[in-house]
């Protein structure tokens, strides 16, 4: 089951960037859950397992109380920022979250077609896609 909102209190970690999550409306039917892991391709050459949170980022800095992963991007461009994204693993699911990114996050289909995701909304992963920090790629598989 996918949280309402993360609130994030003012005192919640210093250095923490605070804001509140808010989850996508999305039928039940259209997110994947899976019992298997997922994995993150980034265009810098990381292969990156997913198993909890991960905070995506030039500089990243936590953005929630629960441990989060922080995985710093080496993009050439300097289109990712600081903290760019959180990816979350929720019961199987992997949702992800701009964070109010300079630069934005899109996600793109097989078609190589990009829709852009709006700052603090979570939206759904699934199965294998790409998405674009900025103009740094990540691909997303199943493990």
């Amino acid at each position: 089951m996918v949280p309402d909102a993360v609130a994030l209190p003012g005192s919640a970690l210093p250095g923490t960037v605070m804001m509140d999550i808010v989850p996508a409306a999305v039928p039940a039917a259209e997110v994947t859950t899976v019992a298997t892991g997922w994995l993150l391709e980034l265009a810098d050459g990381q292969s990156v397992a997913v198993t909890g949170s991960i905070v995506l980022g030039r500089d990243p800095a936590p953005v929630t109380r629960r441990a989060a992963t922080m995985v710093s991007v080496q993009d050439p461009a300097r289109s990712v920022s600081k903290s760019h994204a959180l990816i979350e693993l929720i019961d199987g699911a992997l949702w992800i979250t701009d964070l109010h990114s300079t630069n934005g996050v899109s996600l793109v289909d097989a078609h190589g077609e990009r829709t852009p995701l709006d700052p603090g909304i979570r939206a759904p992963l699934t199965g294998r896609q790409s998405l674009t920090l900025g103009e740094f790629t990540v691909d997303v598989s199943r493990a």
